[in-house]
């Protein structure tokens, strides 16, 4: 039963985390959504059947050892993946007990302080295709350069979206009206749009972002959706 105190180190951590989840607005403060914690649920209630079965030498089996490892390595993955989102989502600023009740790790406090971006970007439609459009981020004035990389400094685009049917004269978009999407570690990237969407205009305006907070954002730019 080598394995036990890993297991059983594991289903207290999950226990510890779905719980904190399920408390006060936690989940939504966290940007996470109930799907999300139901899944995480039924998962917890497949380990934690089969982990009853490991941890009692009358009912731990070649079988049940095979189906804890089988369920463990996928569902590790999924806390891990949790922390890592959690931990880098610029948008969520977590509190000390975030760090303790979900089990984070901390990072060295030895770096360089980050320091808020103050130059805005500057937002290109490169590409519109079917329910598709590309966009590109670059300096202001640097568009020509390399637009695979964000600028040093930053370690995020957060991306501020508006949708709106197609009017004559055309339609400004309200503060209101545009929702932020998750952000994104690219310079360039595509929006794929429902099809509910077509013949609709869309808004999109994005900022730089690190550890610090979001820096100013772009100007708006508008683009139809085919």
């Amino acid at each position: 039963m080598r394995h036990s105190k890993v297991y059983l180190e594991f289903n207290n951590q999950v226990t510890g985390i779905i719980g904190y989840l399920e408390r006060g607005d936690n989940l939504t403060r966290l940007g996470l959504n109930q799907a999300y914690l139901d899944m995480l649920k039924k998962k917890d209630a497949e380990w934690k059947s089969e982990l009853a079965l490991y941890v009692s030498v009358d009912t731990q089996t070649p079988t049940v050892v095979s189906t804890m490892r089988r369920l463990y390595v996928p569902y590790d993955k999924i806390i891990r993946a949790l922390k890592k989102n959690l931990k880098s989502n610029i948008l969520i600023t977590l509190t000390d007990d975030d760090y303790s009740n979900l089990y984070i790790r901390r990072n060295k406090t030895t770096r360089t302080k980050a320091v808020i971006p103050k130059i805005s970007p500057q937002l290109d439609l490169v590409e519109t295709s079917h329910l598709t459009n590309k966009f590109k981020t670059s300096l202001p004035n640097l568009s020509d350069l390399d637009h695979k990389h964000l600028p040093k400094g930053a370690l995020q685009i957060v991306r501020q979206l508006a949708i709106l049917p197609i009017t004559e004269p055309m339609g400004v978009p309200k503060e209101s009206d545009f929702k932020t999407l998750d952000p994104i570690s690219a310079a360039s990237f595509l929006l794929v749009f429902e099809g509910a969407n077509v013949s609709k205009i869309g808004f999109l305006k994005v900022a730089y972002a690190n550890n610090a907070g979001v820096g100013p954002f772009s100007k708006e730019v508008s683009f139809n959706i085919i």
